[in-house]
């Protein structure tokens, strides 16, 4: 097992999902309305909710754990099935409830048809954490990308025949099925009736701070549409749905290729910390070499983009990516902390910093939202950036380093994206209307993209070097 193969596979996996995820952007947009994706943000809350539960954290536990027994995949697999099947129930039952939170009629049979989706994934949950152990993500790959296709064609077809919201809940219910029963199919290792309290309890020890952190980090990162679905309303949360999933979604999938990769990487060497910073700021060298140019080339050409991509109608999209882009560029950063912490065995100093940082953010909320949608996203976005500090100076004094020593390395990729994307932005206004919008955001991205390159490859060749080399080795 290697990080640059492990790296390779993820990302390819990781690219056709985001390539999955813009198409459907690209079709639900025209197929549905905004109040169809705000009814399926206000579904994300309480399945989002549900997933926290659906493992209890024990495939991380499986994949983190140096020593692995027969014994401890059965006694984790039933658990997950136990656990599938009640979050799935628990799903079902609340529906009604928030149905009448939400004010929405639609919210309830749609919560129903997800609430199959967690007893499907526990059946290929212990499997797939198998998988990733043993580094056999090109399997990984293959599946995710079969099942993210047929599950994408399932759900655009349903919404060309007039399904509306529940496309994406078809959508979901296949990619379930499909993966999970390819994931049985490719594993090797096949479940008992073992069962060992003894190994549940240790196991628990790791995976229970690990819950709490995701529990803390689930109202963070979802309390925001909670908030805009019952105070602004479904037609608002539609425009800061798609905004987030056409900006956000593909930023973690790039930062989930690293984290996912290289979690196995990271346990392995966790007893040698020198060896941990150096493959970290390798790590972060390479996210931020190819999220900074995508938030910020996003900013400059936000308003264009946003006709191409979705239409005009939604066009007010544009103001809430002029904040989401930039804090995007944070999150990526961000998002590593927990993947070192888990891989050394400081879950409990992410349970604390996940209490800290969620404190921060839903102040911001708080406050953002009393100026409306775009108050509340200005607020998050200066949120992040306090966050981002935080969490990066926790983690890197805990393996022996500062956060000064990674600026250092991160300020130029970071700068000439700046740059970049700022003579893009003139480029766009002064271009005007001489180009259709499809044409002006293909030429202007060819620019940005070179300019970027050229740049990185006149002032930073040795940057260039080290990070071709740790990938493609």
């Amino acid at each position: 097992m290697s990080a640059a193969s492990n790296v390779r596979w993820v990302g390819v996996g990781q690219i056709a999902r985001v390539c999955f995820q813009f198409l459907s952007i690209l079709a639900y947009s025209r197929l549905l309305d905004p109040s169809d994706y705000g009814v399926m943000a206000m579904a994300a809350v309480i399945i989002n909710f549900g997933t926290l539960f659906r493992d209890m954290g024990l495939s991380t536990a499986l994949i983190q754990n140096p020593k692995l027994t027969g014994v401890v995949l059965d006694t984790v697999f039933w658990l997950n099935i136990a656990f599938g099947v009640l979050v799935g129930v628990g799903v079902a039952i609340s529906a009604p409830a928030a149905g009448w939170f939400f004010d929405s009629v639609r919210l309830t049979p749609v919560l129903m048809m997800l609430a199959l989706v967690f007893p499907v994934m526990a059946g290929g949950a212990v499997q797939l954490a198998f998988l990733e152990r043993n580094g056999e993500f090109r399997k990984v790959a293959a599946v995710e990308i079969s099942s993210g296709l047929l599950g994408l064609s399932s759900g655009v077809l349903a919404a060309y025949n007039g399904y509306g919201v529940y496309s994406f809940a078809i959508q979901a219910i296949v990619n379930a099925v499909v993966s999970s029963i390819q994931f049985i199919c490719f594993s090797k290792w096949r479940p008992t009736f073992a069962f060992s309290r003894d190994e549940l309890k240790s196991l628990l020890s790791f995976s229970g701070n690990l819950v709490f952190f995701n529990l803390i980090n689930y109202f963070a990162r979802n309390v925001d549409s909670a908030l805009v679905g019952k105070v602004l309303g479904a037609d608002s949360l539609g425009l800061y749905s798609i905004a987030n999933r056409m900006l956000l979604f593909p930023l973690q999938n790039v930062t989930a290729v690293t984290n996912r990769a290289l979690l196995p990487v990271y346990s392995r060497e966790q007893a040698n910390l020198e060896r941990v910073v150096r493959l970290y700021f390798q790590t972060l060298s390479l996210i931020s070499v190819v999220t900074a140019p995508l938030m910020f080339g996003l900013w400059a050409l936000r308003e264009p983009f946003v006709v191409v991509f979705l239409g005009a109608k939604w066009l007010p999209v544009s103001e809430i990516v002029a904040w989401i882009a930039p804090m995007g560029y944070f999150q990526s950063l961000t998002s590593t902390t927990g993947i070192i912490l888990l891989a050394i065995g400081r879950a409990d100093v992410l349970r604390t910093l996940g209490v800290a940082n969620t404190s921060i953010v839903l102040l911001a909320f708080w406050l953002g939202l009393q100026h409306g949608l775009i108050g509340m996203v200005a607020a998050y976005f200066f949120a992040t950036g306090l966050v981002t500090v935080i969490s990066l100076q926790v983690t890197l004094d805990l393996i022996g380093s500062n956060i000064f020593l990674l600026l250092r390395r991160l300020f130029f990729p970071a700068f000439f994206a700046f740059v970049m994307a700022f003579v893009v932005r003139f480029a766009n206004i002064e271009l005007g209307d001489a180009l259709p919008s499809t044409i002006r955001v293909g030429l202007l991205v060819l620019v940005g993209a070179a300019l970027y390159v050229v740049l990185l490859a006149i002032f930073m060749r040795d940057f260039l070097n080290e990070i071709r080399h740790s990938v493609f080795r």
